[in-house]
């Protein structure tokens, strides 16, 4: 504060509060700040009422300071307020004796003004909250909270240490919220504020993720480590103790109760979980377990990470006695994978040993290896009571899962050229009541994979073309734009594959349903198919808290709410707008781009949100009826079966010789009838033996014929990683500039390939080219330009 020359009366400053100072006259008050520079006089403080102008309160000290004696503190004793103005516009003013500082400069620094206290604690809580939260009657608190604890950046997070001791030996740091943190409210004071309120202490230890993303690296995280068990044993130790001493010199010589920590904060997001799960977690459980083998931890994500083998067995034993009660009870191997890949997101690379499993299942005696009868549900009508009211059985046992995080998927298949009949205008002189109409009916298959949830949501889809690589002329600009979520794979028949099916789980259904807090879990309702079973799906599966439960074989026209509420609308849909696309074009092919633009209206039209709720109320799935699929007119009721008539007679068919002589000799005593049946029973004899070796002959020739067929070309297995494409990453390959084309022409495979017939992929749209080559060579640079020019004019 620099004074002028001449000054003289009273000069200061004052302070406007947030939104002005209540106050009140029944409560005590204190003053403080810190001071530097030559002076002598007195400093007041009090309350001044911004719209009277009258001065509330008043108390003042007299201070003699010099220069040399550096930062003094200066407390003002406890005073009251004169009145209570009852409403807010009041200013705290903090002055000096204009004279004694008239042409020097102070300097002020940490000023402070506290109202009385809760429980009057030494830089405590503000009585009104304290007391607010002490009604709300909570039983625990974790402290000093969650963000606060992180910091926004490095090195911004919560140090202890930094935290007590006298308010101007805390350095302070950058706060959470955009403003600077002092720390005032430091360890101690919090700690107090738990007593005070009958609070169960949850610490939180920082585990080194910052809000930012800002991550510590694992070689140095030994320092964190040592500030949350240096922290620990501030906070719990004794006084014989280093940092136990340390409290009960700042006043605090009994230890409070500290009885439970939470490792981190929130550390699925920003990033944080890999490493969390990896090293972060780990180094801070077992130095806390080690010196603390009674501490209760906590993790701040779900599922924990295994701190030990014992846990992270628990959790593996308790899904498979899950997954036996959803009728999928995990094989050997499964298991065995699904352990594997655990301990790698842990950081543990070893193999398992061989015997593995058996041990695993000898130290868990709520498993057990049994026989997995697989139920051929072909042999039977799938569709009947007993299996619809097992499913709904299973379905129970999942009911925890809210509505928003049910979701049904299934993969459909459409021909990208089939139309659809319907009624059309003609002569009225011809006869026939139908007429032909001229259509591509192309019959090229394309699967979509579609995902619905229980609350009438779609996510987006997933194309897989029939075809052996994506080409991007398949994609119109204004087609990517408007549909940027969409995904686009390919495979040799237009199927999903193990591959495609674990790269939509990825891709595209994990990160559509993503819940705010992952220990939220998802069901995921699907058929039998191999691709949803095989380890990789299921073990993804498990990972992220994805409970899988499967529609029995031959049932989804019954129980799936994709088939009941929108596959029809939506291939109708799809046949209507090919229909009209070919009236107006006449025979113009309908093609790949056309086959997008199409689907997405369709789409709009089959997978509206009272289509998708309509299939999962038929299905009785949600709202939840196990009488809507009983009701079904698909649903098979098993009658009780005709009593058949009593068969009295002992006739019955003869299968070798013997059976007829035994049959027919009692009955004809006459010779000459007798040598009649025993030559009709030779007859039979001989017949049935040419029969027995007609059948071997026959399977014989079959063996040889199986054996003579060509065997079948070996396909090439191609990265998941190159076949698996989002529209996005198509259309930056479709914005490249032609002139990287031509050079990448240029560095092409070396070897010529033999090309019989049409293109599988595009055999109505791009016409295969045959090279006569009768042996592989390196390409010349001649033919090389003349690619390469062709691939220019293509562009």
């Amino acid at each position: 504060m620099d004074v002028p020359k001449g000054a003289t009366g009273k000069v200061g400053f004052y302070n406007e509060g947030f939104w002005g100072f209540n106050v009140d006259a029944t409560k005590r008050y204190i003053a403080s700040l810190h001071i530097r520079g030559d002076y002598s006089g007195s400093v007041e403080v009090y309350f001044n009422n911004s719209i009277t102008g009258k001065k509330l309160s008043s108390a003042a000290v007299k201070v003699t300071q010099a220069e040399s004696n550096g930062w003094k503190k200066i407390e003002t004793p406890t005073f009251h307020p004169a009145s209570s103005p009852g409403n807010p516009n009041n200013t705290f003013y903090f002055t000096f004796d204009g004279e004694a500082l008239a042409g020097k400069s102070l300097h002020i620094n940490l000023l402070s003004l506290f109202k009385q206290t809760y429980k009057n604690r030494f830089n405590g809580l503000r009585e009104d909250l304290a007391q607010a939260v002490g009604d709300i009657g909570a039983s625990w608190i974790r402290l000093p909270g969650g963000n606060n604890m992180e910091g926004v950046g490095f090195p911004y997070h919560f140090k202890w240490n930094e935290t007590i001791g006298d308010l101007k030996d805390r350095p302070g740091r950058l706060g959470t919220w955009g403003d600077i943190n002092t720390d005032g409210f430091g360890i101690l004071e919090q700690m107090q504020m738990a007593k005070d309120l009958d609070l169960t202490v949850v610490l939180g230890l920082f585990a080194g993720l910052y809000l930012n993303g800002d991550i510590i690296a694992q070689k140095d995280i030994g320092p964190y480590v040592d500030l949350a068990l240096s922290e620990l044993e501030f906070l719990t130790g004794d006084t014989s103790t280093k940092y136990g001493s340390l409290r009960a010199s700042l006043g605090f010589p009994q230890p409070f109760t500290v009885e439970w920590v939470e490792i981190g904060n929130e550390d699925y997001l920003n990033g944080g979980g890999p490493t969390y799960k990896s090293y972060r977690f780990r180094a801070l459980y077992d130095a806390i377990r080690a010196k603390y083998p009674k501490m209760n931890v906590i993790s701040s994500i779900n599922p924990s990470p295994s701190p030990d083998k014992g846990n992270g067995e628990e959790h593996l034993k308790q899904w498979i006695l899950r997954q036996e009660a959803l009728g999928y009870a995990p094989t050997h191997a499964q298991v065995r994978a699904i352990a594997s890949s655990v301990l790698k997101q842990q950081g543990d690379h070893k193999p398992l040993g061989k015997k593995w499993s058996s041990h695993f299942v000898e130290r868990h005696l709520a498993v057990k290896t049994k026989l997995g009868r697989r139920t051929d549900w072909k042999r039977i009508n799938a569709a009947t009571p007993d299996n619809i009211r097992h499913l709904f059985n299973l379905y129970e046992t999942v009911s925890w899962i809210p509505p928003r995080r049910r979701y049904n998927a299934d993969e459909g298949g459409i021909m990208e050229g089939q139309g659809i009949n319907g009624l059309v205008i003609g002569s009225s002189q011809e006869s026939p009541n139908t007429v032909p109409v001229k259509t591509i009916n192309a019959r090229t298959w394309t699967s979509i994979v579609e995902c619905i949830s229980a609350l009438g949501v779609a996510l987006n889809p997933l194309v897989i073309f029939k075809a052996k690589s994506i080409q991007e002329q398949w994609f119109k600009k204004d087609f990517l734009a408007k549909h940027p979520g969409w995904h686009v794979t390919f495979s040799e028949n237009g199927w999903t594959s193990n591959d495609i099916a674990v790269e939509w789980l990825g891709k595209v259904f994990l990160p559509q349903t993503q819940p705010e807090d992952p220990a939220d879990g998802r069901l995921l309702i699907v058929d039998g198919h191999g691709s949803h079973t095989s380890d990789e799906f299921m073990t993804m599966c498990y990972l992220n808290n994805v409970h899988l439960l499967f529609f029995p074989a031959h049932t989804s026209h019954v129980l799936q709410p994709l088939d009941l509420g929108c596959f029809s609308s939506l291939k109708t849909a799809y046949r209507r707008l090919i229909g009209e696309h070919t009236a107006l074009t006449d025979t113009t092919k309908v093609g790949k781009a056309n086959f997008l633009e199409f689907y997405a209206k369709a789409r709009e039209i089959g997978l509206r949100k009272e289509n998708v709720q309509s299939g999962w109320k038929a299905t009785g799935l949600y709202p939840k009826s196990v009488a809507k699929p009983l009701n079904s007119r698909w649903v098979v009721v098993a009658k009780r079966p005709a009593i058949p008539l009593r068969v009295t007679s002992d006739i019955s068919t003869p299968k070798r010789g013997g059976d007829v002589v035994k049959l027919f000799a009692e009955k004809s005593g006459s010779p000459t009838s007798r040598l009649s049946i025993r030559k009709a029973a030779a007859a039979l004899d001989k017949v049935a033996m040419e029969v027995i070796l007609r059948d071997r002959e026959i399977e014989r020739l079959r063996v040889q014929l199986a054996q003579a067929k060509p065997a079948k070309r070996r396909k090439i297995v191609q990265d998941p990683n190159e076949r698996f494409a989002s529209l996005a990453q198509i259309l930056a390959q479709a914005n490249r500039e032609p002139q990287q084309r031509v050079r990448k022409a240029r560095n092409a495979v070396q070897e010529v390939i033999i090309v019989e017939g049409e293109s599988s992929s595009e055999s109505e749209e791009e016409p295969a080219l045959a090279r006569r080559s009768a042996r592989n060579r390196r390409p010349t640079k001649y033919c090389m330009e003349r690619d390469s020019s062709a691939d220019e004019e293509s562009d």
